[in-house]
C-alpha cells in the first residue's frame, strides 16, 4: 500500500517536497488554503499591469533544472531562464551610482570611475566570497545537516576545508566588507547581501558573504513571464505526478498520536496520513496546528526582516533597469532601528523590480509595473496604517529626487503588502524569510527538516533547512522528501 502524505501549503518547497515523493510511489495530498499556489511567491494583475509579489530573480538555477531531472522531466518544456545584466543599479544618498554586472570586463569598467584600488578590491572580495561558497555550500546545501548519519556520509563533510571550518563565522559581514573593500558605497553593496535571508549585516556572520559570490560570480536569472511561472509549472508538474491538490483548503489541526502524527482536520473533515510535510513556518506550525509549545531551538531564534511592498502602475516612462536599489543614508542605523528597536527604519533602503523590462506586456507601453519593497522589523499584531502612509511619502520623495519620470499623480494603480499579508501567509510575525542568521552558525542552526518531538513530521519553506529564498526553499523540499524515502523505504527512481 502507497506511503500516505499530507502536505500543508502550496509554496515553493511544498511543491518541491509533493513532487519528489509522488515521483518515489507516495500517495500525496497537497492543503493549500489559499485559492492560489505560491505562497509568498504570489502574483497580482491590477488592470493592465501583472506583478510578482515575492522573489524577483533566480540564483542557482541548477537546483530548478535538476529538481525538473530527477524526476525525469526536461526543465526547458516547462520555462525559459534569461540572464539579467546589469543586474543591479545602485544608488547613494550623496548622488553617485554603480552598476553591477556580472561581466568582469562591464564590471572592471564601471568600477574605474572609483578608482583602480576600487578595482582589484572588488576582485578580492569576489574571490573571498568565492572560496566561502565553495568551503561552505556543498555541505551546507546539500545535506540535510542536522542527521548525523548523514552528514558523516557525505563527502563534503571530509574535505579537509571543511573539517578546519575556514568560513569565516567569526565576524560580521560588515566587518569583513570593510577589511577588504575600504570604500564605504562598495562596502554598503556588499551590506545588501544580508537581507537576502532577511538578516542583519552588521550583526551576520561573515560566512554570508558568500551569497555576494552566488549573485555576482554565478549569476542572476529571471524566468520569462515572471517568477510565478515556475509556481505554475511545479504546480503542473505535481498533478502530472499524481499530486491531488486541495486549494481553499486550510488545514486547522495535525492530528497526533502517541507521538505520531495521523493526519490533519480541515473543514471538509480528517484526512489520514502516515507523514506529514508541514510549508508552514515552523514557529506557526507548532504553535497554531500543533497547539504546543515550539522546541527550545526555534524560540531561540531571532525572527528575520519582514517587509512592507508598494505594487504600484505608473503611468510614465522612466530610465530604471530591472532592478534598482536607493540606499538609505545611514545603514547601519537602518538595521538598528529594525532589528534592535523593532520599530520601522526612518529612512529605509528601497529596492524595485520592473518586470516589464523582460516582459512588456506586464505593463501598458506608455506605463511601469513597479515592485517597491522596504525592509521592515518582524512584526506582531496589527500594522499601523499610519507608518504605510509615511513610507509612502518617504518612498515617493526619493523617486521624485532620483528618476526622471516619476510622479506620484503618475501611480495609476496600487496595492500594498503590509507584514500582515506575510502573516496571513503562516509566516511568523510577518517575516519573510523564517529565522534570522544573526549570530555565529545561526544559518547551520535552523530548525532541522525533520522533527525531533514527533515521529512522521517533517517540515520544509524559508524557516527550515537550508533557508530563505527559491534554491534553498525548493532543497529543503528535496532534503524531506529524502528523508522521507530513506525512513519509508520509498523507492529512488533513476531517471
Amino acid at each position: 500500500m502507497a506511503l500516505s502524505v499530507a502536505v500543508i501549503g502550496g509554496g515553493l518547497g511544498g511543491l518541491s517536497a509533493a513532487i519528489y515523493l509522488a515521483h518515489r510511489g507516495a500517495r500525496v495530498f497537497l492543503f493549500e488554503k489559499e485559492s492560489s499556489l505560491g505562497g509568498k511567491a504570489g502574483e497580482v494583475r491590477l488592470g493592465r499591469y501583472r506583478f510578482d509579489t515575492g522573489p524577483s530573480v533566480v540564483t542557482l538555477p541548477q537546483v530548478i533544472q535538476n529538481l525538473f531531472w530527477e524526476v525525469g522531466e526536461d526543465f526547458s518544456a516547462y520555462l525559459q531562464l534569461v540572464p539579467v545584466e546589469p543586474i543591479t543599479s545602485y544608488f547613494f544618498p550623496d548622488g553617485r551610482r554603480l552598476e553591477v554586472w556580472r561581466d568582469p570586463d562591464r564590471m572592471q569598467a564601471e568600477l574605474q570611475a572609483w578608482g583602480p584600488e576600487a578595482v582589484w578590491r572588488w576582485r578580492r572580495f569576489l574571490d573571498y566570497s568565492r572560496r566561502l561558497y565553495e568551503n561552505a555550500a556543498p555541505l551546507f546545501l546539500e545535506v540535510p545537516i542536522h542527521e548525523a548519519r548523514l552528514l558523516l556520509r557525505s563527502p563534503a563533510f571530509w574535505r579537509w576545508r571543511n573539517l578546519f571550518l575556514p568560513i569565516d563565522p567569526f565576524r560580521s559581514m560588515h566587518r569583513a566588507a570593510r577589511a577588504i573593500l575600504k570604500e564605504p558605497h562598495l562596502i554598503q553593496v556588499a551590506d545588501r547581501f544580508a537581507t537576502y535571508n532577511g538578516s542583519d549585516p552588521f550583526r551576520a556572520p561573515a560566512t554570508l558573504n558568500l551569497i555576494f559570490w552566488v549573485e555576482q560570480g554565478l549569476g542572476v536569472f529571471y524566468v520569462k513571464g515572471g517568477l510565478y511561472r515556475l509556481v505554475e509549472a511545479l504546480g503542473q508538474l505535481a498533478r502530472q505526478k499524481g499530486v491531488e491538490i486541495r486549494l481553499s483548503t486550510p488545514v486547522h489541526r495535525i492530528v497526533v498520536e502517541k507521538g505520531q502524527v495521523v493526519g490533519v482536520e480541515t473543514e471538509a473533515g480528517f484526512f489520514p496520513a502516515q507523514v506529514v510535510v508541514s510549508g508552514v513556518d515552523v514557529r506557526t506550525t507548532y504553535r497554531h496546528l500543533l497547539g504546543r509549545k515550539e522546541p527550545w531551538g526555534v524560540r531561540w531564534g531571532e525572527p528575520s526582516l519582514s517587509g512592507l511592498v508598494f505594487l504600484w502602475g505608473l503611468r510614465s516612462q522612466t530610465p530604471l533597469g530591472h532592478h534598482s536599489v536607493f540606499f538609505s543614508p545611514d545603514y547601519e542605523q537602518e538595521f538598528r532601528e529594525i532589528f534592535r528597536l523593532r520599530h520601522p527604519p526612518t529612512q529605509p533602503t528601497l529596492y524595485v523590480a520592473i518586470t516589464g523590462r523582460r516582459d512588456p506586456d506586464h505593463a501598458p507601453a506608455d506605463g511601469e509595473n513597479w515592485f517597491v519593497l522596504l525592509n521592515l522589523p518582524a512584526w506582531a499584531g496589527e500594522w499601523p496604517a499610519e507608518e504605510t502612509v509615511r513610507l509612502r511619502t518617504y518612498a515617493c520623495q526619493v523617486f521624485r529626487r532620483e528618476v526622471p519620470g516619476f510622479s506620484e499623480e503618475r501611480i495609476e494603480v496600487e496595492r500594498v503588502l503590509t507584514p500582515a499579508h506575510w502573516a496571513g501567509l503562516g509566516s511568523a510575525f510577518g517575516s519573510l524569510y523564517g529565522t534570522a542568521s544573526n549570530r555565529p552558525w545561526s544559518a547551520f542552526l535552523r530548525p532541522p527538516n525533520r522533527s525531533r518531538q514527533l515521529r512522521g513530521l517533517y517540515f520544509v519553506g524559508g524557516s527550515s533547512h537550508p533557508g530563505g529564498g527559491i534554491p534553498l526553499v525548493l532543497l529543503s523540499g528535496r532534503h524531506a522528501a529524502n528523508l522521507i524515502t530513506e525512513a519509508y523505504l520509498l523507492p529512488r527512481k533513476n531517471v
